[in-house]
């Protein structure tokens, strides 16, 4: 697998894009030290994640956290069965724009 710069669009609506967030919150939330990490780095507190329903900010940052770190990502994508061009997608859906594209 490798990172292009061309982009790739997949088909997504938003309430896909979010339930693909919260499955991301929901996979750093399963590993403390992953959560901890996050938590440190954005800023969020556990009052925050509670709120996550309500914020698409969060849910944006939640993809762009797991987006960054391709580790991350692929073990969320193994374990979730999403292509890692879909996360990206579900992150530019709900507000982000983070350039790269995965592909093959």
């Amino acid at each position: 697998m490798r990172l292009k710069n061309r982009s790739v669009r997949v088909a997504l609506d938003m309430q896909q894009a979010e339930a693909i967030a919260l499955e991301a919150l929901g996979f750093l939330a399963r590993d403390a030290k992953r959560l901890g990490q996050f938590m440190q780095v954005s800023g969020v507190s556990p009052t925050d994640l509670a709120r996550v329903g309500d914020d698409p900010a969060l849910l944006r940052g939640v993809l762009e956290y797991v987006l960054a770190d391709e580790s991350s990502l692929l073990v969320f994508t193994a374990e979730t069965g999403h292509q890692p061009e879909l996360v990206s997608e579900a992150h530019r859906l709900i507000g982000g724009s983070h350039g790269r594209e995965w592909n093959d």
